[in-house]
């Protein structure tokens, strides 16, 4: 069936090691080293990020196989159930999507932030263009007023005779 492990029962533990059910104190001892493996595979992919890291993931067997060499402390709190290290995998994807996320949404408040200032610039450019356009149409008006007085003044201190030739 699918999404159900082989061999397990509804009522089974998910912590079995070899058909034997784990003592309490070996569950909390291996919560913790779990714990304490996804924090650093998370850290070591953080520092990675999404390049291959040559010497502790490289591909053993030619890189044909499907298993990897992980550093002995890695491998001694990994647990020794595949579905139990498909859980920890899951987990590990998990911290590592939700700190990309926030990286992101962080990234995202600060873009936002920069975008409304860079309106408040363009809102002020705005404003000046508006002002800018207003004096230069008042300025026009008075000029217009001027060069017509200008030419009145003119017509009107010119003898008639030169304004009306016989």
């Amino acid at each position: 069936m699918c999404g159900e492990r082989p061999g397990r029962g509804k009522g089974e533990s998910a912590l079995e090691d070899n058909g034997g059910a784990l003592s309490l104190g070996r569950r909390k001892k291996e919560a913790s080293a779990r714990g304490a493996v996804l924090s650093t595979l998370v850290a070591m992919s953080n520092k990675t990020g999404t390049q291959q890291r040559s010497g502790n993931l490289a591909m053993g067997n030619g890189g044909g196989g499907g298993e990897f060499e992980l550093p002995q402390e890695l491998l001694s709190v990994l647990p020794s159930d595949p579905y139990e290290q498909l859980d920890v995998a899951r987990r590990i994807t998990a911290m590592a999507v939700a700190a990309r996320v926030s990286k992101l949404e962080l990234e995202t408040g600060k873009l936002r932030l920069k975008l409304a200032e860079k309106e408040h610039i363009i809102h002020g450019l705005q404003e000046r263009i508006g002002d800018a356009e207003s004096t230069l149409q008042e300025t026009s008006a008075r000029l217009s007023r001027a060069l017509d007085e200008q030419v009145w003044k003119l017509l009107h201190s010119l003898p008639s005779s030169v304004l009306f030739p016989l």
